[in-house]
């Protein structure tokens, strides 16, 4: 008998807890963030959906509910919740409780306040503009007296799956917690726009009609999620309540449908697998079904049945794919995948509409995720079907060509074509040959006019009274244009350099005035001559122009000057004027020096000429061929008059572009930085260890040096390093093998290689191991504290896109397969317009990456992102 009676007793126990477990009253913390109240609610379910509040209190419906319970799924009964909320603080205190998510139909909430039951309506059978609160969501304010306890009851009922989960928000959570949300399906809207667009241009271009189906596919997609999302009927179609629930079912179901149809056309099911195809068609038949009813007859069981064919096309896409794989069919691999990312992302939300309870995280972000791995593969799978088509292309050229090559009936006409074209490509090779020898001794010839500057004023530091300041940069100056002309000697004997380009840049012309001068009085005074400069207009004050190029051609007139003049006269005018709305240049260098003659005249710009009375006069012949090239390639044209012992005059008149700044683009001023901060400086020449590591700490930087890689790696061992920089060339171990060696490290500082030589990349190291920038020695200090404190630790922020017109030029060049150009154009960006993108450019095109070559020139980073096959609801 004690057995039974304790059974008894525990089963009355359970029964009044389980009866009571709902009436504890939530504790309102003031801290409500998307809280549950699962704990304190009760749940009780209306099989016909006819009940009245009256009729429900006044029976004992409500039970303690579960998990399971809150998502029904699809049902025709209509749910009721009842719970009670307490405001324990001092204060008043006003809380939102969200009902559900945006697709459900009838919410009512009922508050019991002085004795009466207020209730206020959401949800898709109303006008938006009757709801509370202009949420997206069924959404209610509840304010609560300090200390008042309140009871609140809620109906709901719809023919969407339903999901019951409520939750309780701060106004200022809730707005907070909306405004990333929204971020993010504006980011995933613009992606779904860009490609459908894309796959619409590749319809166009290719005539596939599986991109034609994957763009509408997307773009039905798109109106699927503003649909459940409650975005459409928020802003599009506020009024139409019939329309904001058929067209959630609707638009889902077309686009699995579309989805089901590109497959269909691209792994070409038809004549790789014939079960399948009818497998894929039957699905079909029933999609358009599922339309029909949800739409015409009973939309709960129309959409119920697009949900469960979306779970059969989730699941069976994969299998699909696998078995295209086995047999072979281009692309098959990447479509499986992609279906595989799309069906783990998928699952999540169909689980969730079809009544199985899973977390909120994996539902809202599920899909997404999937879609991000998803869309990717389908970019792949997408190339590889045009690459397809571009072999196909290929294929059909190579034989008409092979086609009219057979037909040719005289082999005698092949020999003279064959031979024509190899003379044309001996004389192209020799025309090669001799601008390449032309533009060697060009430079050779140039390299001695800033040399000249430069130990003149080194000559003048030996004198007293010297302005030392004024020499001290006139010759850092020359050094400069001299270390340029150097620098195409290294391009020519690497064969990147054909022929002398302009390259303009933003300048300050007076700034160039000035430096022209003091090279001018230098030279003149070398011979007891006087300089005079004469200036007639001033043209604008910042000017986009090639001032190394100009100043390669004054530096050689002003030379030749003051070589074949003593005691004498130098004169430099510059006159500009504005004609016809452009700016043009006049200049001119006279002498009264020893003139020249008719002959000398008459051969005056020929390579390796010079004149009858200059025999004894050091020279090669070729300053004034090469300045004359140099001016035609600015617009202009060298020209020359002169008297046997009175003299020489030659001028040149080219056009100028104003430029686009009004500011000097290079300002020779340290970088401040911050303090804290470690660079451990790696090079095995002390004499230029020594002077980067001065740089670095008159910026304010602690500086570690170290002679070689291994001496590097034992300092990092025992310092918090934050940037290195490191040359490429050392013994033991070089910069490559540091750089290595520190990427192998939990969290590597970046590293900058600062070498004389360009990054010349060793065979034995992965191609993916590259610096995090790169400077050439030499360089000025402040672009090396510039580059340097790039990469100090600081908020990360998107490089911007390139303009319309910078977009433009590189997919020109793209276009055109000048890959070599290309990189030569980025680095010219980078150091004209510190353009950030730029290395990434050079990057890229040095590892041949064309499909990030191509985004960039796109002007955006990432490709688009869309989300395919989506569960009907």
């Amino acid at each position: 008998m004690r057995l039974p009676l304790l059974l008894l007793c525990s089963l009355l126990l359970w029964l009044s807890a389980t009866s009571h477990a709902g009436d504890t009253a939530y504790r309102v913390s003031g801290h409500e963030n998307g809280s549950t109240i699962r704990p304190y609610l009760q749940l009780a379910e209306d099989a016909d959906g006819r009940a009245t509040l009256a009729d429900m209190l006044a029976r004992p419906h409500f039970r303690p509910v579960s998990d399971k319970q809150l998502t029904p799924g699809y049902s025709r009964a209509a749910f009721w919740l009842r719970t009670r909320l307490l405001n324990p603080s001092p204060h008043p205190v006003t809380i939102w409780l969200e009902a559900g998510n945006a697709r459900l139909q009838q919410v009512t909430l009922y508050q019991h306040i002085d004795g009466r039951w207020q209730h206020a309506d959401a949800g898709t059978a109303l006008p938006f503009a009757t709801r509370p609160l202009d949420t997206t969501t069924p959404v209610f304010p509840v304010q609560l007296d300090a200390g008042e306890e309140r009871e609140l009851v809620w109906r709901i009922a719809s023919e969407t799956s339903l999901s019951l989960m409520p939750k309780l928000w701060l106004p200022e959570h809730f707005r907070a917690h909306d405004g990333p949300d929204s971020l993010l399906l504006g980011f995933e809207f613009g992606a779904q726009i860009i490609m459908a667009l894309y796959s619409l241009m590749l319809f166009f271009s290719l005539r596939r009609y599986g991109f034609a189906y994957y763009g509408l596919s997307v773009l039905t997609y798109m109106v699927y999620e503003i649909s459940i999302s409650g975005l459409g009927f928020h802003y599009l179609w506020p009024q139409s309540t019939f329309w904001a629930t058929r067209i959630i079912s609707l638009s889902a179901t077309v686009s699995i449908a579309f989805f089901l149809l590109m497959f269909r056309e691209f792994l070409d099911t038809r004549h790789h697998t014939p079960r399948w195809d009818r497998f894929l068609l039957s699905l079909l038949a029933c999609l358009c079904l599922a339309i029909i009813i949800s739409q015409l007859l009973d939309y709960r069981t129309g959409a119920q049945l697009g949900t469960l064919l979306s779970l059969v096309v989730t699941l069976s896409m994969p299998v699909l794919c696998l078995v295209l794989l086995y047999r072979g069919p281009v692309g098959s691999w990447a479509y499986g995948l992609a279906s595989l990312a799309c069906m783990l992302g998928n699952l999540a939300r169909i689980m969730e509409i079809l009544g199985w309870r899973i977390s909120d995280t994996m539902a809202t972000y599920g899909g997404s995720l999937g879609s991000i791995v998803g869309t990717g593969l389908l970019l792949t799978a997408f190339t590889l079907q045009v690459r397809k088509v571009r072999i196909q292309k290929d294929r059909a050229t190579r034989s008409i060509l092979a086609l009219q090559e057979q037909q040719r009936e005289q082999l005698e006409q092949q020999v003279i074509s064959r031979t024509m074209a190899l003379n044309q490509a001996l004389e192209q090779a020799h025309e090669a040959n001799q601008a390449k020898n032309r533009l060697l001794a060009h430079i050779s010839h140039d390299l001695r006019a800033p040399l000249s500057v430069i130990i003149g004023y080194a000559r003048l530091l030996y004198q007293p009274r010297t302005d030392s300041a004024r020499c001290l940069r006139a010759i850092e100056d020359n050094a400069r244009h001299q270390l340029a002309l150097i620098d195409e000697l290294i391009d020519f004997s690497a064969n990147h350099l054909g022929e002398i380009t302009l390259r303009p840049q933003d300048g300050s012309w007076s700034d160039f005035v000035q430096a022209m001068a003091n090279d001018g009085q230098q030279l003149a005074a070398q011979q007891g001559n006087h300089f005079i400069l004469q200036s007639d207009g001033e043209p604008p004050a910042m000017l986009h122009l090639d001032f190394k190029r100009l100043r390669q051609v004054l530096a050689n007139l002003l030379a030749n000057a003051a070589k074949f003049t003593r005691n004498g006269d130098i004169r430099l005018q510059t006159r500009a004027r504005l004609q016809d709305g452009q700016w043009r240049l006049a200049l001119s260098v006279s002498d009264n020096g020893i003139g020249m003659s008719a002959a000398t005249m008459a051969r005056l710009f020929q390579p390796f000429q010079r004149g009858d009375n200059v025999q004894h006069t050091p020279g090669s012949g070729l300053g004034l061929v090469s300045s004359a090239a140099l001016v035609k390639k600015m617009g202009g044209t060298l020209s020359a008059s002169s008297q046997l012992g009175a003299g020489s005059t030659f001028s040149f008149c080219i056009p100028l572009t104003e430029a686009s700044s009004t500011v000097p683009p290079h300002t020779a001023h340290p970088v401040a930085a911050d303090t804290g901060q470690c660079i451990l400086l790696v090079d095995d020449d002390a004499h230029s260890r020594a002077l980067s590591a001065g740089w670095l700490q008159s910026a304010g930087h602690q500086v570690l040096e170290a002679a070689d890689g291994y001496a590097a790696l034992s300092l990092l061992a025992y310092h918090d390093i934050d940037v290195i920089v490191s040359d490429q060339q050392m013994p033991a171990c070089d910069g490559w093998d540091l750089l290595a060696a520190v990427r192998r490290q939990a969290t590597p500082p970046p590293v900058l290689l600062f070498s004389a030589t360009t990054a010349c990349h060793p065979a034995h190291l992965p191609a993916t191991l590259t610096f995090d920038d790169y400077l050439q020695k030499p360089a000025d200090p402040a672009l090396l504290l510039q580059r340097v404190q790039a990469l100090l630790p600081q908020p990360a922020a998107a490089p911007p896109g390139l303009s319309p017109g910078q977009c433009h030029e590189m997919t020109t060049l793209l276009q055109d397969g000048r890959i070599s150009d290309l990189e030569q154009w980025a680095r010219i960006l980078g150091e004209q317009a510190r353009h950030p993108l730029a290395p990434h450019i050079v990057t890229a095109a040095q590892q041949l990456d064309m499909t990030a070559l191509e985004q960039m020139a796109a002007g955006h980073a990432m490709p688009a992102r869309p989300r395919p096959t989506l569960a009907a609801n």
